[in-house]
């Protein structure tokens, strides 16, 4: 599985990141990014937000939140959903751990196939 989009990025525009536009593109297209959506936030916190980084990565979600997750995920795979990858990214650099959310996705059955994208190679 490879990972090719990414729905959910930040730039210094939203009040709680730090990473200029330019650069974000730049970082992104250097790990094989190939389309993605800038989601910056303008005047109010968000609330919730289903992203990668939020829920498949960070390691304040306890293995049972996870497992219950991927059964959602399942679920919603068996009801005939794509998927579209959001990382959350609000850091200086595009340091996202794709390959942890690629195995942790593949682990509950959702492929490549399933992830939603502008084109396909």
């Amino acid at each position: 599985m490879r990972i090719k989009s990414d729905w959910h990025l930040h730039s210094r525009n939203s009040y709680d990141a730090r990473m200029r536009l330019e650069d974000l593109v730049t970082g992104a297209a250097k790990r094989g990014i190939v389309d993605f959506g800038v989601s910056d936030h303008l005047t109010t916190p968000k609330q919730f937000e289903d992203n990668i980084d939020s829920f498949v990565v960070n390691p304040l979600f306890t293995d049972a939140f996870k497992r219950d997750y991927g059964e959602f995920l399942g679920d919603m795979k068996s009801r005939g959903a794509t998927f579209s990858i959001g990382s959350d990214c609000h850091e200086a650099q595009y340091d996202v751990n794709f390959a942890k959310a690629e195995a942790y996705l593949e682990s509950i059955g959702i492929t490549e196939q399933d992830l939603w994208c502008f084109y396909s190679e």
